[in-house]
Order: structure tokens, then C-alpha cells, then sequence
């Protein structure tokens, strides 16, 4: 039992480890995600209206503050360092279940070992889908920013499903619904759909000095 205990303390201080690396990582990937989000957002509304030049000008970006906002604090406000974190206990009881039960069943090492690399398998496969949906909601609210922050041009935004086999049933039945600018972007873990804006006619953005366009 002290031998367990051990080694569960050592693999707790690993996935601790590997949970602060993996941190670092996703926030860069969502510092990424934020800016590719802005400048499509721009691309997007400036093909919707062709006179690039008086978007290009007219294009409010987001604020400094804003954008620090939006890497690593996007899981309920709670740093995604503490998030990740919660997956060093939960590694260390998964690898102490799968060795007392190939110790308690008088399995060899080698079926100790897969069973020990299976338990392990799950928090890890939970970092990957914690790393994922955070940098794509980094992108999805970073837009969303972007639009309201232009709402003098933009009026609502369109939801985007990718609608294929790994599209959820509830995801493709809101393919293409149109929403405010003020609704926020109704998401799920590992969710990969994204927002178009809908941009204002000519007329609305300038009113009679659009006569012409």
C-alpha cells in the first residue's frame, strides 16, 4: 500500500507537470485562434460588402484588454492551469485502480501494463478535448466580440455547422440560424461550429449617401 501511495504521489507530480506545459500550450493556440478570429471576421464582412477601403477604415479591432481576456479564461473565469490540474489526482487514482486490480487478479506485467496505459489514457484524452474546445470557443467568442464591436456594420451573426458525420443532431438542426449580435454562441465540448456576420445594407450603414452602391 505505501508502494502504491508512492507512486501515485509521482504520477500526480507529473500530470501536474504535464498539466502546467500543456496550459502554456493551449493559451498560445488561443492567442492565435484570437487574432486569425479578427482578421477573418474583417475578411468575412468586407466580402459581404465589397468597398474594402471604407470597411478597412471603419473596422473597429479589439481592444488590448479584451483580447487578454480571452486566452486561458474562458472555462467559467477559472484559469485553464486549475482546470488541467484536476487531472493529476485523477490519473494517479486511475493507474492505482489498474494496479491493484492486475495485482488483485494475478495478471502478468504485461496486462498490468495495459491496463495501467488504458486507465492513464482517459485524462490525457480529456486534456486533448480541454485543448481543443477552448481554442476554437477563443475563436468563436473572439468573432463574436468583433462583430459587436462593429455593430455599426454588422447586425447579426449565422451559425456554421460543419454537418457531417461528426456533427451533432442539435449542432446540424442549427445550421444556418441567424442570431443578434448581443446572443451569445450555444457551444458543447469538441464543438466545431463556428459564426458568420450579417452585415447591414449600404443604405442602413450610410443612408442617403449610399444612393448608387
Amino acid at each position: 500500500q505505501q508502494r502504491l501511495r508512492t507512486l501515485q504521489v509521482q504520477v500526480e507530480a507529473e500530470i501536474n507537470q504535464f498539466a502546467i506545459w500543456t496550459a502554456s500550450q493551449i493559451s498560445g493556440g488561443q492567442a492565435v485562434a484570437v487574432n486569425m478570429a479578427e482578421e477573418h471576421s474583417r475578411g468575412m464582412v468586407q466580402a459581404q460588402l465589397p468597398q474594402q477601403a471604407t470597411i478597412a477604415a471603419q473596422w473597429t479591432r479589439l481592444p488590448t484588454e479584451a483580447v487578454t481576456d480571452l486566452v486561458g479564461f474562458l472555462n467559467n473565469g477559472a484559469p485553464l492551469a486549475n482546470l488541467l490540474a484536476e487531472l493529476g489526482p485523477e490519473a494517479a487514482k486511475a493507474i492505482g485502480d489498474a494496479l491493484i486490480v492486475g495485482v488483485a487478479t494475478g495478471q502478468g506485467p504485461r496486462a498490468v501494463a495495459r491496463l495501467v496505459r488504458n486507465q492513464a489514457g482517459m485524462p490525457l484524452q480529456r486534456a486533448l478535448l480541454i485543448s481543443r474546445t477552448e481554442m476554437l470557443r477563443s475563436y468563436r467568442t473572439a468573432s463574436l466580440r468583433s462583430y459587436q464591436a462593429n455593430s455599426d456594420i454588422v447586425k447579426a451573426w449565422i451559425r456554421i455547422e460543419a454537418c457531417d458525420r461528426r456533427t451533432c443532431q442539435v449542432c446540424w438542426a442549427l445550421h444556418g440560424t441567424e442570431y443578434p449580435t448581443d446572443v451569445m454562441f450555444a457551444t458543447h465540448p469538441a464543438c466545431r461550429g463556428t459564426l458568420a456576420p450579417k452585415t447591414k445594407t449600404w443604405k442602413e450603414i450610410l443612408g442617403d449617401k449610399a444612393a448608387g452602391i
